[in-house]
């Protein structure tokens, strides 16, 4: 029985790995790479895509009302 690998950190935020370098969120959030990729792996899918899509309507009410 194989165990599958965690998936990427960056995969799971939806964006690319450069982008994901350049952001540092596991400085912002305190905590070392290994323990912030550990954290998202923990996160289930479901409750990343609606902090995602909540980011995205974030940002753009921003856009359009400033």
């Amino acid at each position: 029985m194989s165990e599958s690998s965690p998936e990427k950190p960056w995969a799971i935020l939806g964006i690319s790995w450069k982008q994901y370098a350049a952001a540092r969120p596991w400085k912002k959030a305190g905590v070392t790479k290994e323990k912030y990729s550990e954290m998202l792996n923990l996160m289930p899918h479901e409750a990343m895509q609606i902090l995602k899509d909540e980011a995205d309507a974030e940002r753009l009410v921003e856009g359009i009302f400033g």
